[in-house]
């Protein structure tokens, strides 16, 4: 994730506190861009779900190459739900906190 994007991230992140806030980063006419995305996780300050429609929504614009996620509260690294996701995703996967 290049500079200006971890700076639209982290703004995200701060903007949907307490939530954990979810994005996706997408090469879109060869330039990486952020696309912030609705959780629609059942326990959204303790977790996060993609909504489909956004995930939708970045493929037909671009390719995805990062997911993103924040934690509000706990450190910046990976749980081991995110580490089981991201296995599955088999996309890199950023995460923050604000």
């Amino acid at each position: 994730m290049n500079n200006s994007n971890k700076e639209l991230a982290m703004a995200y992140a701060k903007q949907e506190l307490p939530r954990e806030a979810c994005g996706l980063i997408a090469i879109v006419k060869g330039r990486e861009r952020f696309f912030p995305c609705k959780n629609i996780g059942f326990s959204p300050e303790t977790m996060f779900a993609i909504d489909p429609d956004d995930y939708a929504r970045v493929e037909s614009i671009g390719d995805v190459v990062e997911i993103f996620h924040s934690h509000p509260v706990t450190p910046a690294s990976p749980s081991e739900a995110d580490l089981v996701s991201c296995e599955k995703t088999n996309l890199p996967w950023v995460i923050c906190n604000p």
